[in-house]
């Protein structure tokens, strides 16, 4: 049997026929001899039993071997894909580990065929070249990471050479600029001391100017020019409520008097703030100090109009208009450079503000509009310019100044558009038409009427509804913006049949051009 080499073949028929035998041998059916089992136990020796252990047990050291080296690798890979690039290639890594696991499954399966026949010749693949190749790789990755440890522990060192070397690199880069720009420099250096020189020889003359323009800034000087000045502008604009006139006893000083010459003791609240704003005036135009006289002026007027009449008002905003002129002329006559104008008044704001809204793009360059609001945290809040798309046929004006204040009458009109409750559009029509036709044409209470009922004619439906409309209006006891328990609560009609009645209304006074325009509704 050993002479055939068929020891593993007849050991493993054995193992896998004996327990069934029956003691027949199960190939030719005879009947075995009662020492079959002993004459089977001598063929199969220590030598052959120990050479199986020894196949298995290389089986599992080898495959204990390769699986720690294969960890042992993929460990190293997922450490360089967390590092910075630089300290190995990862993807060379891969590819070998890709190659010795395909010959470690190999000869894995070849060693496993080997336990299972011993009797069968394996050779199995050496893994050796690959595994040098990755301790190649390893070693490396090493010497990568030893130089950069290197580094780190002596970063104050490596810095210092990296920074001689980068500016050595720039010097040589740069010598030409460098060169060039030092030619520069002493060529500034000396046009510098050129025009010091230059300077220095001018010094006497400006010293000479200064000395005449303080000699005849001091003939500005005093009350006396202001006095005339005030006097001839109320004098030009018709104002008649006080004048001004050298003070007897103060040397320097002015007051202020009636027509009839006695000095006005009791001034209105309107009448000081004009005072205060005419001063202020002539001291924009002028200066507090003789020396500034020359100095660009940054002016902020802050409602100067309160408590001032409709008269008073309009002379204020037509001086406002000659600063702003000149403001926008760069202080060409009196030197201001800069003015900010803070109102709450609508009929100053339109006053001053009118000519700077028309489509100019030099307006529009010069001029800017802001609203300043509060929040419910009373904290106010500067708006962005109010600026719209320009209205003008210029193609190159783009933009113009745009304002959303308006004046009272105005405002009721812009309410009236608004307005959708009949109740709130009721109590409009009846300010609009006081403010129109009471207040500003002067008609009386009954002329009104009159003329209403003259157009209307005989059609009562609608002449019921505009004396229910107007019921405000006619009764002198209850103004049309009073509230009170006297008020008369007229049937509430749809607000369509209120514009048509307000409509026929101006159309009864001569003015349905007017209510045309002011209505929006052509």
């Amino acid at each position: 049997m050993q002479s055939i080499e068929a020891t593993p073949w007849v050991r493993q028929g054995y193992e896998h026929y004996a327990p069934n035998s029956k003691g027949q041998c199960p190939f030719c059916q005879q009947h075995l001899p009662s020492d079959f089992e002993a004459q089977i136990t001598e063929c199969f020796d220590k030598k052959y039993s120990n050479d199986c252990a020894k196949i298995a047990g290389f089986q599992k050291a080898y495959a204990e071997y390769t699986a720690s080296v294969i960890a042992a690798i993929r460990q190293i890979i997922e450490t360089l894909k967390t590092c910075p690039s630089g300290f190995g290639s990862v993807g060379d890594y891969e590819k070998s580990l890709a190659l010795l696991e395909k010959t470690v499954l190999e000869n894995n399966q070849r060693i496993a065929a080997k336990v299972a026949n011993p009797a069968e010749v394996v050779q199995i693949d050496s893994i050796r070249a690959v595994l040098a190749a990755i301790n190649a790789l390893v070693a490396d990755t090493n010497a990568k990471i030893t130089k950069n440890n290197d580094a780190l522990d002596n970063k104050t060192r490596e810095l210092s050479a990296i920074m001689t070397e980068v500016f050595e690199h720039l010097a040589f880069e740069l010598k030409n600029v460098v060169s060039l720009f030092r030619q520069d420099d002493k060529d500034i250096d000396a046009k510098i001391l050129s025009q010091t020189t230059l300077v220095g020889s001018q010094q006497a003359p400006i010293t000479a100017l200064r000395a005449e323009i303080t000699r005849l800034t001091k003939k500005l000087g005093g009350s006396a020019p202001t006095i005339e000045l005030v006097n001839a502008l109320l004098d030009r604009v018709g104002f008649r409520g006080f004048s001004l006139k050298a003070h007897p006893t103060v040397p320097d000083r002015y007051q202020v008097v009636r027509d009839d010459g006695t000095p006005a003791t009791l001034l209105s609240e309107g009448e000081r703030n004009f005072i205060a704003f005419l001063y202020f005036y002539h001291l924009v135009k002028g200066s507090w100090k003789q020396e500034d006289l020359l100095k660009g002026k940054i002016v902020v007027i802050d409602d100067p109009v309160s408590s001032m009449d409709s008269g008073v008002l309009a002379i204020v905003g037509s001086l406002v208009r000659e600063l702003i002129d000149d403001c926008f002329l760069d202080g060409a006559k009196y030197n201001i450079k800069q003015i900010f104008i803070l109102t709450h008044n609508p009929y100053f704001h339109n006053a001053v503000s009118q000519q700077m809204l028309r489509p100019d793009e030099a307006y529009f360059k010069k001029v800017a509009f802001f609203e300043i609001k509060k929040n419910d945290d009373n904290i106010s809040s500067i708006s962005k310019p109010c600026v719209q798309k320009s209205s003008s046929k210029d193609p190159d004006i783009e933009y113009e100044n745009v304002t959303s204040v308006l004046n009272a009458y105005s405002a009721l009109w812009q309410e009236y558009k608004d307005a959708k409750h009949p109740s709130t559009l009721l109590h409009i029509i009846n300010r609009i038409v006081d403010y129109q036709f009471l207040q500003l044409c002067s008609y009386d209470r009954e002329e009104l009427r009159s003329r209403i009922r003259t157009h209307i004619g005989s059609d009562t439906i609608k002449l019921n509804l505009i004396d229910e409309m107007l019921h405000h209006i006619y009764e002198k006891t209850t103004p049309a913006d009073s509230v009170g328990t006297e008020i008369y609560y007229p049937a509430v009609n749809d607000a369509a049949d209120y514009r048509a009645a307000l409509r026929t209304v101006y159309v009864a006074m001569g003015q349905d051009a007017h209510y045309a325009k002011m209505s929006s509704e052509g």
